[in-house]
């Protein structure tokens, strides 16, 4: 199974600890990881499945290079290269796409590719209006009908997943 973990660049401390600990679980229960290589939740996501299974992790980047130095060389890396799909999705679920700078748009283009590549989204999202990139990952996490947690508030149903998850990979 291929979990999503987005999130907030500015977490919480405790915001810090539970995402540790989720990943930690669905790492430890042999789940791939697909996230953006950004700063805050990505970057706690990917360094907790890059401690014993870096081989499963997918960084999806919005150009190559993005935060270079805390990929690891068994990650897997795509790269946001025009991908029509991703590009419509922009203009689909950002409210101001067109005042959006190259970056921000290579940004925003990629959370497409990292819900597409998931089975399952875990979300954290900040206190911005509409949830920033975040925001826009649910939205089309929606939109696609992935099984979606929006932590904290989703925590219970998480749990329940996980516990669901265990049994299942225990036959």
């Amino acid at each position: 199974m291929v979990i999503a973990v987005i999130g907030t660049r500015k977490p919480a401390p405790e915001v810090v600890s539970l995402c540790e600990r989720i990943c930690v679980a669905f790492r430890d229960l042999g789940c791939s990881l697909v996230t953006g290589n950004a700063m805050g939740i990505d970057g706690i996501a990917r360094d907790v499945w890059n401690e014993r299974a870096p081989e499963r992790v997918t960084l999806i980047l919005p150009w190559a290079g993005y935060n270079r130095q805390f990929i690891r060389p068994q990650n897997h890396v795509v790269v946001f290269e025009n991908q029509k799909a991703w590009k419509d999705s922009v203009r689909k679920y950002h409210p101001a796409a067109g005042r959006l700078s190259v970056g921000g748009f290579k940004l925003h283009a990629r959370n497409f590719g990292i819900i597409e590549a998931a089975d399952v989204v875990i979300a954290f999202p900040s206190n911005k209006p509409g949830g920033g990139g975040t925001g826009q990952g649910i939205r089309i996490a929606r939109d696609m009908g992935k099984p979606l947690f929006i932590l904290p508030q989703d925590l219970k149903a998480l749990r329940q997943f996980y516990v669901e998850c265990r049994r299942d990979r225990a036959y």
